[in-house]
C-alpha cells in the first residue's frame, strides 16, 4: 500500500510510532519554548512596569516626606520663636511661684507660700553666675556658679546676716562638704565641718 513517499504496512507501524513521536517531541517542544518565551517576555515587561511605578512613588512619596519635614519645621521654629518672644520678658504665675522672665531666663523667683523672693544673677555671656533668696528685706541664701554654670558653693544666712551653713559642691553639683558656723550673742564660737 502505497500512499505518498511513504508506505504504511503493518511491518513499518514502529516506525512510523517512533517517527511521529521524533517529529512531535521538537514541534512540542518548539511550542512549548515560545510559550515559556511569550510568558517570560510578558513577565519581564510586567516587572519593568513595576519598577518604574516603585521608583514614581517613591519619588512621590520622599517629595510628601521631604514637604512635611519643611511644613514641620517651619512650624517648630516659628512656635519656639513665639515662646521665646512670649517670656523675653514677662511673667509667668503658676501655682506655687511667680517667675519673672527676662532676656529668655528667669530672673526672679517669687514663693507664693513662703514669701521668699529669689533674684537670678548672670554674667554677660548669659551663664548663671549666683542666686540670692531674701526673706523680706533679710538675704537667708546665696548661690555660687561655676563659669559652666554648675553650682559650686551655697551659703545660709540666719535673720541677723550671721552664715549659718556653707555648702562646697564637686563639679558635678553633688555636696562634697558642709560647713556649720555656731553663734554666740552675734560672735561666731565655733566651725564643724562634715565631708560627704
Amino acid at each position: 500500500m502505497s500512499q505518498g513517499f511513504y508506505s504504511y504496512s503493518k511491518e513499518n507501524e514502529m516506525e512510523v510510532f517512533v517517527a511521529l513521536v521524533f517529529l512531535a517531541i521538537p514541534v512540542w517542544v518548539i511550542v512549548k519554548l515560545k510559550l515559556v518565551t511569550n510568558d517570560l517576555a510578558h513577565i519581564k515587561n510586567n516587572m519593568e512596569k513595576d519598577r518604574i511605578n516603585a521608583v514614581n512613588a517613591r519619588e512621590e512619596h520622599y517629595y510628601d516626606i521631604a514637604s512635611l519635614i519643611g511644613g514641620i519645621r517651619i512650624e517648630n521654629v516659628s512656635n519656639v520663636s513665639n515662646i521665646v518672644n512670649q517670656y523675653k520678658a514677662g511673667v509667668i504665675d503658676s501655682e506655687s511661684f511667680i517667675k519673672e522672665i527676662g532676656e529668655c531666663k528667669v530672673i526672679k523667683v517669687t514663693d507664693k507660700v513662703t514669701g521668699k523672693v529669689t533674684n537670678v544673677n548672670y554674667d554677660r555671656d548669659g551663664v548663671k553666675e549666683s542666686s540670692e533668696t531674701f526673706d523680706g528685706e533679710i538675704l537667708v541664701m546665696r548661690l555660687d556658679y561655676s563659669s559652666k554654670g554648675n553650682l559650686k558653693r551655697g551659703m545660709e544666712y540666719d535673720s541677723d546676716g550671721n552664715k549659718v551653713a556653707e555648702y562646697v559642691y564637686d563639679y558635678v553639683g553633688e555636696i562634697s562638704k558642709k560647713i556649720e558656723y555656731h553663734y554666740t550673742d552675734g560672735n561666731k564660737v565655733s566651725e564643724k565641718v562634715i565631708d560627704y
